[in-house]
């Protein structure tokens, strides 16, 4: 069809039947991608070298979309933003982890997978986080009713619940003392502070919010709405703070993310890459406001509103505050204060034992 004339014209005839020449290629795409645009920005953000050593790893192809015992998946070892000691993620049925991951489909909660499913992720996340001593991103595939790991990795959490995991392990003997006060001292040099999650968030509003989704990192911002790069450095220009609204994201917005002060995605998805992209970067962010619309070409956004929500169209440049906390995003400048515990007391309490 037009998709393998396409391949054809761009890699060659070989691409499409030779399996080593596929693999070789695809080698090599990983490889180039390592030198692109939003690695640069990436590197740059976090004041590192951008020649890093990149390894690619070769693996047997399983499908979560191969029937209905199959399955596809994301979780982290602990949830990111309260540090509770419990899975936090979602999967998709009868679909690959790409869907999941990119928030382009809309998943289920971890809680309601397969008992079976659920036990054997549990015992996998025992052994990991033993072994490493740190909590992990896992991405798993169900095929045919068998579990596949496919990928473990440092999970990002938000600094509360970084500060929560740490005091975790310390007292199930995973980390010394001495560790743990290394830990502290990391996570301090990172955030001076640390917002605190309240019980009494939920309960709190101003006025009817616009819209409402999922809350993944706390946090509230107040700032011009933006839907492009070009607007941002505009509004960074006069020195205001952004907030980047976007259907969902992907590895080459890293530029526009990094430098808005919150992120609100349409799409849904607990371990999307917005949502794991706005945990390492410890900014608020709000996930599956499915109640907005983007027009790009207007530059737009328009709130459907409901019940509990006003409707609305913004344009581009107005003002929007986010609440990282409980999920909600409000017309104007909203007075909405945080409660923060300073980490050089937890680092001080760790001297003193």
């Amino acid at each position: 069809g037009r998709l393998e004339a396409a391949v054809a014209a761009l890699l060659g005839d070989r691409f499409l039947a030779d399996p080593r020449e596929q693999l070789l290629r695809s080698v090599g795409l990983v490889y180039a991608s390592s030198r692109s645009r939003a690695v640069r920005a990436f590197s740059k953000a976090l004041a590192s070298s951008a020649r890093v050593d990149t390894a690619v790893t070769v693996q047997r192809m399983v499908f979560g979309n191969l029937n209905e015992l199959s399955l596809s998946g994301v979780v982290i070892t602990r949830n990111p933003i309260t540090g509770d000691d419990e899975l936090f993620g979602e999967f998709k049925r009868q679909a690959q982890g790409e869907e999941v991951v990119m928030g382009s489909a809309h998943s289920e909660p971890i809680a309601k997978i397969d008992p079976a499913i659920a036990r054997e992720l549990e015992r996998c996340k025992r052994l990991l986080v033993d072994r490493f001593r740190q909590d992990l991103d896992l991405e798993f595939t169900v095929e045919d009713g068998q579990l596949y790991l496919l990928q473990a990795r440092a999970a990002e959490l938000g600094a509360f619940a970084r500060l929560v995991a740490d005091t975790d392990f310390l007292s199930r003997g995973l980390i010394d003392l001495a560790q743990y006060r290394e830990r502290l001292v990391r996570l301090e040099m990172a955030h001076a502070c640390v917002a605190l999650p309240r019980a009494d968030f939920r309960a709190r509003r101003w006025n009817p919010p616009l819209a409402t989704g999922v809350p993944i990192n706390g946090g509230v911002v107040s700032g011009t709405l933006v839907l492009s790069e070009e607007r941002l450095k505009e509004a960074e220009a006069r020195r205001e703070s952004v907030v980047y609204f976007a259907r969902s994201t992907k590895p080459t917005d890293f530029a526009v993310m990094n430098g808005a002060h919150a992120i609100v995605t349409v799409n849904p998805g607990r371990t999307s890459h917005a949502a794991i992209t706005a945990m390492s970067m410890n900014k608020p962010c709000v996930v599956g406001c499915g109640d907005l619309e983007i027009d790009e070409e207007r530059r737009t956004v328009a709130f459907r509103g409901s019940d509990r929500a006003e409707a609305a169209t913004l344009r581009e440049g107005e003002r929007v505050t986010v609440d990282g906390n409980t999920g909600a995003v409000y017309r104007g400048v909203a007075p909405i204060s945080e409660f923060f515990l300073p980490l050089s007391a937890a680092t001080a309490a760790a001297d003193r034992a």
